[in-house]
């Protein structure tokens, strides 16, 4: 996903500060949410809800315990639900009450399930 530079021989402090230099998804992630006042303890308005779409199961597992981490309400969407706990889960996610404000979700639903 990011590109960092190639060396024809390695040296390691050189690597080292590329790898630095390329962002990092979840460094990206917490910014978005920082921007949209997600960690702002007195908003007077929820913020907007947010949908991730991850290529791989350990990615959305990955992403999912971040959030919790940061007391961000998750709901999540696997392919191996049956369409009732899609439902489910949809229902969860656009309900107002609930205190989810993300959804992850995966590629791999083949858009069964995904109309909210």
């Amino acid at each position: 996903m990011f590109d960092i530079p190639r060396f024809d021989q390695p040296d390691a402090p050189a690597i080292a500060q590329a790898k630095r230099a390329a962002p990092a998804p979840l460094q990206y992630i917490a910014r978005y949410l920082q921007e949209e006042r997600y960690f702002v303890a007195s908003r007077t308005k929820s913020p907007p809800r947010i949908i991730f779409f991850c290529r791989w199961p350990l990615t959305q597992r990955v992403l999912a315990m971040f959030l919790k981490m940061l007391g961000i309400g998750i709901c999540q969407k696997w392919a191996y639900q049956s369409p009732k706990e899609r439902g489910n889960v949809a229902a969860t996610f656009t309900s107002k009450d609930s205190g989810a404000e993300v959804l992850v979700a995966t590629y791999r639903l083949a858009s069964v399930g995904l109309n909210l």
